[in-house]
């Protein structure tokens, strides 16, 4: 059968932050996993992660951000398990959406599947970052794209906590400097009229 024919999966992966910190877990020992998951038929990929956070970690949100999707072929290897390998038979990789997004509080997990975290869930951005690198010379050749993208995210999330423990001021202070040399600009120019 060829593979390349198969469909692709549309999951989400949310990398979440609660108090400077990234919701993550280290799986079987094996692999990082952010959380998310498949999306439903009438589903978009937001609401797809909206409901996926809800039943795997119980995160309530006060902002969720789409910030771009890539396709992952997955390997032979990938099927490592039996829920994998039913995957595996149906469909040739995933469409994997990417969301950035503030955890407010906590509740109880709504899983009815036994897919609910257990232990600790939270993981300082330098963790994530160094176990995603590590990742990349352990991990099969087809996921170096997608370990690329996740790195790609860190940076997107290292900004935006920068920005909002600067609680704006960063971009309040360029646009003052902007008013600023505009006004300095028109001076100089009245000058140079005289």
């Amino acid at each position: 059968m060829d593979r390349s024919l198969l469909p692709y999966r549309e999951t989400s992966d949310c990398f979440l932050i609660y108090k400077g910190k990234l919701i993550a877990k280290v799986m079987d020992g094996k692999y990082l996993a952010f959380p998310g998951g498949g999306v439903d038929d009438g589903e978009t990929p937001t609401e797809a992660a909206s409901r996926e956070v809800m039943e795997e970690v119980g995160a309530k949100l006060s902002s969720l951000h789409y910030m771009g999707h890539m396709k992952w072929v997955w390997n032979p290897e990938w099927a490592a398990n039996e829920k994998r390998r039913k995957r595996y038979a149906i469909y040739q990789g995933e469409d994997i959406h990417f969301m950035v997004g503030v955890v407010s509080s906590f509740v109880k997990p709504t899983s009815d599947e036994g897919d609910a975290w257990e232990g600790d869930i939270l993981m300082s951005i330098d963790e994530v970052e160094n176990y995603i690198r590590a990742s990349r010379e352990r991990d099969h050749p087809n996921m170096e794209n997608y370990h690329l993208f996740q790195l790609t995210m860190l940076n997107v999330v290292r900004k935006f906590m920068l920005e909002k423990e600067s609680g704006g001021k960063a971009s309040s202070k360029r646009r003052s400097s902007g008013k600023k040399k505009r006004s300095g600009t028109r001076r100089r120019s009245s000058r140079s009229r005289r």
